[in-house]
């Protein structure tokens, strides 16, 4: 019997933990050990995952040229394929949103981090160190609350330093 633990249901094949292989449980003891091996596992499955999604919020997957409340400029933000800001993204994302939260966190911050589209340990340690900075929740995730504090590149302008805040 293979036994699996479901953390995030949200994007096929992402999150799912292989515990291994057992055979049929046959007696009385085997089935005690699974039934405290699943409650610990679904126990644990809370504080396994620093920053979680929200059921509902999408996960981000692209980024929208977006004019910023502030002063009309146009901003690249991280957005889902339908150009909805309100998504999510955290470590293990890889997808052109991941990219634009990287470029914000390069130059709009200065955190020294490759702009590779793959969020990976690198690019978590910089959001927290932009979060603390910002004074938000810092739990390493990319949500609503980021993004309403967070600065983002300038479309005409990526590399340039002159960022701007979103806004909403």
């Amino acid at each position: 019997m293979r036994i699996l633990r479901q953390l995030n249901t949200s994007n096929e094949n992402r999150g799912i933990i292989v515990i291994g292989t057992l055979r049929t449980a046959t007696t009385p003891l085997r089935l005690v050990i699974l039934a405290a091996l699943a409650v610990v596992l679904s126990a644990s499955a809370v504080w396994l995952t620093p920053a979680t999604r929200a059921s509902a919020t999408p996960i981000c997957t692209d980024f929208g040229a977006f004019v910023a409340a502030t002063d009309g400029a146009v901003v690249f933000v991280p957005s889902t394929s339908s150009f909805d800001s309100g998504c999510f993204l955290a470590q293990g994302d890889n997808s052109d949103a991941v990219w634009a939260l990287q470029m914000a966190l390069k130059y709009c911050y200065g955190q020294n981090i490759a702009t590779d589209s793959d969020f990976g340990p690198r690019t978590r340690a910089a959001l927290v160190n932009v979060q603390n900075r910002l004074h938000i929740k810092a739990d390493g995730g990319y949500g609503s609350q980021t993004r309403h504090a967070m600065s983002f590149v300038r479309a005409d302008q990526p590399t340039s330093g002159n960022c701007h805040s979103f806004g909403f």
